[in-house]
C-alpha cells in the first residue's frame, strides 16, 4: 500500500506542482486525500477547437479516475466477516464487477484553456465525503424499505393474508443484494469503519429475519376443507381430494381443527335423478350437479365468499358416469376461484347461480 500511495503521488501530485502556475489555483484542493482525481493536459493542434480539446481531456480524466477506482477495488477486495450474536455474515465484496461507466455519476470535471500557450487542462474528481453521503442515503432508503415491509407483512398475517405477506417479503430479497453493493462502495470511499460495521450488522439482522419469515410462511396458511359430495346418495370423495391438490399447490396446508384454520371452506354437492336421451339409436345419460360453497375467515369471523353453481354432465355409459363428468367441471370452476389466500378478495359473491 505504501508503494501504491507513493506511485500515485508521483503520478498525479508531482506533475501538478511542477506546473502549478498554469492551473487554476482552486484545483489544488482536488489533489488532497479527500478526493480521487486525475489531471490531464495537452497542446491544442490546429484541427481542434477549444471545446474539442477540453472534452477530449475531460474524457481521458474520467477514464483515469475509473481506473483508480478499479485499482482500489482490486486492493480492497476481501472477505468481510461480521459477527452478530453468534451468527456470522460473510459478504464477498470482490464479487461486484467493475466497468468504466460504474459510478461515474459521482465524477465531476473542470476544464481550463490558456489562449496564450494553446495548452488545455482538465481535472476529473470524486469527493469521497460526497460519495459516502450518496451511498449512506441509498443504504437508509433500502434498509428502511425492508424493515417497513416487515410491518406491512405482519399486518397481512394478522388479518389472515399470509400469502400476501410472503409476496411482500419476497419482493425485498433483491434489495438485500443492493445493500451489499452499497456497503461495498462505502468501503471503497473510506467510509467510517465503525459505522460500516453497524450498517453491516443491521443488514445482517434484516436478512436473517427476511429469510426466516419467508420460510415460516412457506406452508403456514392452513385450510379446513369440508367437502360433502355425493352421486345418487353415495359419497364421492374424489372432488375433495382434487380440490386439496389444487389448494396445496398454492402453498397451503390442511387442518382437521376449524379453530386452528385460517380459512374454513364448506362445499355441499349432489346430483339430481338424471335422464336419458336417445338420438339416432344412441343412448346418452345426463344429470345436473348442484354445488354450494362458503368460505369463512377465522381471524375475523367473516364470511368472505358464498356461491352456488349448477353443472350438466353427460355420458354414454350411465348416470353415475355422467355425474362424474359433471364433477370434473365443478372441480375446474371451484379451482379457478379468486381464492382469498391468493390475495384480498375483490368482493364477496352471494347466491349467484351458475348454470351450464
Amino acid at each position: 500500500m505504501k508503494i501504491l500511495k507513493a506511485f500515485l503521488y508521483l503520478l498525479f501530485v508531482v506533475p501538478l506542482n511542477l506546473g502549478a502556475q498554469q492551473y487554476p489555483l482552486e484545483w489544488q484542493k482536488y489533489t488532497r486525500g479527500e478526493y480521487l482525481f486525475d489531471i490531464q493536459s495537452d497542446i491544442k493542434n490546429i484541427s481542434e477547437s477549444e471545446n474539442e480539446i477540453k472534452n477530449r481531456l475531460a474524457d481521458a480524466s474520467r477514464v483515469n479516475v475509473a481506473k483508480q477506482i478499479k485499482l482500489k477495488i482490486d486492493d480492497n477486495a476481501r472477505l468481510v466477516t461480521v459477527s452478530n450474536n453468534g451468527y456470522t455474515n460473510k459478504n464477498y465484496i470482490a464479487s461486484t464487477q467493475f466497468s468504466t461507466n460504474l459510478d461515474m455519476k459521482l465524477v465531476e470535471t473542470r476544464t481550463y484553456y490558456n489562449a496564450q500557450t494553446n495548452e488545455a487542462f482538465a481535472v476529473a474528481f470524486i469527493e469521497k465525503d460526497r460519495a459516502c453521503r450518496y451511498y449512506e442515503n441509498e443504504y437508509f432508503q433500502l434498509i428502511n424499505a425492508i424493515e417497513s415491509a416487515f410491518i406491512i407483512a405482519n399486518n397481512y398475517i394478522q388479518t389472515g393474508y399470509k400469502e400476501k405477506a410472503k409476496t411482500e417479503l419476497q419482493a425485498k430479497e433483491k434489495q438485500i443484494q443492493d445493500i451489499e453493493e452499497v456497503l461495498f462502495w462505502l468501503n471503497i470511499f473510506d467510509f467510517s469503519s465503525e459505522q460500516l460495521s453497524q450498517f453491516q450488522i443491521r443488514k445482517s439482522n434484516a436478512e436473517q429475519q427476511l429469510k426466516q419469515t419467508i420460510a415460516d410462511l412457506q406452508h403456514s396458511l392452513t385450510i379446513y376443507l369440508e367437502c360433502n359430495a355425493q352421486i345418487s346418495g353415495v359419497n364421492y370423495p374424489k372432488l375433495q381430494n382434487e380440490l386439496k391438490g389444487i389448494i396445496a399447490k398454492e402453498g397451503c396446508s390442511f387442518t382437521a381443527d376449524k379453530s386452528q384454520a385460517d380459512y374454513v371452506i364448506v362445499i355441499e354437492a349432489y346430483n339430481d335423478e338424471g335422464f336419458e336421451n336417445v338420438i339416432v339409436g344412441m343412448k346418452s345419460y345426463f344429470t345436473y350437479i348442484s354445488a354450494s360453497i362458503v368460505i369463512d375467515k377465522v381471524a375475523t369471523s367473516q364470511r368472505i365468499y358464498e356461491d352456488e353453481l349448477t353443472v350438466k354432465g353427460g355420458h354414454t355409459r350411465s348416470i353415475a358416469e355422467a355425474a362424474k363428468a359433471g364433477y370434473k367441471e365443478v372441480q375446474k370452476r371451484l379451482g379457478n376461484l379468486n381464492a382469498p389466500w391468493r390475495g384480498p378478495p375483490r368482493r364477496m359473491r352471494r347466491r349467484q347461480r351458475w348454470r351450464h
